[in-house]
C-alpha cells in the first residue's frame, strides 16, 4: 500500500517549529511505498533541552568510543551507553542555558574492565574530592569554569 506523499515533505535538514509540537517521520522509497513504520515523537520545551548519551560529542575526538550496553552478561539489553575508553569526558554542544535553574543526571554504573594492559598509561584520570567519586558540570569544555559537581 502505497503512502500518501502529497503532505510530507523530504527531510533536507534541521528545521525549526513551535513547541510544543507533534513531529512524524516515516522512510518511503521513490514511488510513496513505505520502508518502514512512521515514527512520533511529541517534542516540548523540555524535550528540546535534554540530551542523551548518544547525543553527547566525546572531548576525544581521537579516542576508542565503545557502544556498552548496561549489564556486561546481556549484550542484547537496552539501555545502552557511549563510552570513551580513555576518556570519560563527553560534552553537550551548545547547550542551551538560558532559564537554566538546574539540571538532571541520569547515570549508570557500568561494566569497566577493559584489558587495556600497555594503554592503560593513556587513560585520563581525573581525581575527585569525594569519597565515591563525582560528575562534573563545566561551561563550555572540559575544563572550562565548574558549574556544578554530583556526588556519586
Amino acid at each position: 500500500r502505497l503512502v500518501d506523499t502529497t503532505r510530507m515533505h523530504p527531510y533536507t535538514g534541521p528545521f525549526t517549529v513551535s513547541l510544543p509540537a507533534t513531529i512524524s517521520a516515516q522512510a518511503v522509497d521513490a514511488h510513496g511505498a513505505p520502508l518502514s513504520a512512521p515514527r512520533t515523537r511529541h517534542v516540548d520545551t523540555a524535550d528540546a533541552r535534554t540530551r542523551d548519551n548518544a547525543a553527547l560529542r566525546p572531548c576525544n575526538a581521537g579516542g576508542v568510543p565503545l557502544r556498552v550496553p548496561m549489564h556486561a552478561d546481556d549484550a542484547d539489553a537496552e539501555p545502552r551507553y557511549n563510552v570513551e575508553l580513555f576518556d570519560p569526558c563527553a560534552v553537550f554542544v551548545a547547550a542551551p542555558l538560558d532559564g537554566t535553574a538546574g539540571i538532571t543526571i541520569n547515570a549508570a554504573s557500568l561494566p569497566w574492565n577493559f584489558q587495556l594492559a600497555h594503554d592503560a598509561a593513556s587513560r585520563v584520570q581525573r581525581s575527585s574530592p569525594l569519597a565515591h567519586g563525582d560528575i562534573e558540570v563545566r561551561l563550555d569544555h572540559c575544563d572550562g569554569p565548574l558549574l556544578a559537581r554530583i556526588a556519586l
